[in-house]
């Protein structure tokens, strides 16, 4: 298949090659749609992080971690600010809803949680998940680390980042989680899944929800932030939702996104690893409904189907496509689009740019 992709600064051009079924590479990565509010183009330089007491060494690998020994803190306050309500976006959580509270800890999380249904992300079964307080959720081990590193890190392990950095819930703030199998919450994840993804047929059997309330910065005791991850599974099919709500502004690295070992599949929510421009995920989406991103993460369905024609495509964009990473995002979103169109998923993309074009 070839695609002609117009945009600004840059004509580009797109093949698609289909493989066959019995490629063993991993499977491809497939964000959801074209997002309503594109964000900014390639990331600035991270500000440097805190100077906290020694927690876990940031690298991705298992080794056994230090304990952490906090000094005693100097309270950093900021402008008051009005928080808003949970938006209509989030699921239920808190006390009314019955969720487990994570401890208040810093760089600290919940124990390991077992799974009601097990949970299928990109080609490895998970029984069990961490919900840590600085904003990830992980499935071998707990994450203490509170400066994130950047996707594609080519880790060790599985990680999804709804806001990723270094929060502290003893200032502020709740961290929560919650995981059902029957009611209203499977209904409503049913009708979300099958509002983004139509050509689906989809029944969810499982939906875990972990939710951040209004929980504050470190070392900035008084900020908000409020955000949630939602898993979705029919223990075939996985899908991951972020929402988010009043999202303070950080001045600190923060990552938001998914990646997983050797990143064979990641995805960088733009501009989310901006730490002065966040705020703007509340208003963000790549499904038309502002502070929510929606991701199919299992790997895709299979299909007997081995060659794509036929599909031609105008797309425009408002990112920088001389940034390598924003090309790799336009191509995620294209294979999501192709995966709900009933295309195989298990196909290449290659973006080249052919000719310089002057705004």
């Amino acid at each position: 298949m070839r695609l002609f992709l117009v945009l600004p600064h840059l004509l580009l051009f797109l093949s698609v090659f289909s493989l066959t079924r019995t490629q063993t590479s991993a499977p491809s990565t497939y964000a959801a749609t074209t997002p309503a509010v594109t964000q900014t183009t390639a990331p600035p330089t991270p500000t440097p992080p805190q100077t906290k007491a020694p927690t876990t060494p940031l690298t991705t690998t298992t080794s056994p971690k230090t304990p952490t020994i906090t000094p005693p803190r100097t309270t950093v306050t900021t402008s008051p600010t009005s928080p808003l309500p949970a938006p209509q976006i989030f699921y239920p959580f808190g006390s009314a809803a019955g969720d487990s509270i994570n401890p208040a800890a810093d760089d600290g999380g919940s124990s390991v949680i077992p799974l009601l249904s097990p949970f299928l992300y990109f080609g490895r079964t998970y029984q069990q998940i961490y919900v840590n307080n600085n904003g990830d959720l992980t499935f071998s081990q707990n994450l203490e680390q509170y400066v994130p590193y950047v996707f594609p890190g080519n880790g060790s392990q599985d990680i999804i980042a709804g806001l990723w950095t270094d929060l502290d819930n003893r200032e502020r703030g709740v961290v929560s989680y919650n995981q059902y199998t029957n009611g209203s919450v499977l209904t409503r994840a049913t009708q979300d899944i099958n509002n983004y993804f139509p050509y689906l047929t989809f029944t969810a059997s499982w939906v875990f929800v972990a939710t951040w309330d209004k929980v504050a910065y470190y070392p900035v005791t008084d900020t908000k932030t409020s955000f949630q991850m939602v898993l979705i599974s029919d223990s075939s099919n996985s899908f991951v939702l972020m929402n988010y709500g009043d999202i303070a502004v950080a001045g600190q690295q923060v990552e938001a996104g998914y990646d997983t070992i050797n990143s064979t599949n990641y995805f960088v929510i733009p501009g989310s690893n901006n730490g002065i421009s966040i705020s703007n995920l509340q208003n963000s989406s790549n499904v038309s409904d502002p502070g929510r991103w929606v991701f199919r993460v299992d790997g895709g369905p299979e299909t007997n189907r081995e060659n794509v024609v036929g599909l031609q495509a105008d797309l425009v964009s408002f990112l920088d496509l001389t940034e390598s990473a924003n090309m790799q995002i336009v191509l995620q979103q294209i294979k999501q689009e192709l995966v709900k169109k009933g295309l195989p998923s298990n196909i290449n993309l290659e973006l080249r740019k052919i000719k310089k074009i002057n705004p």
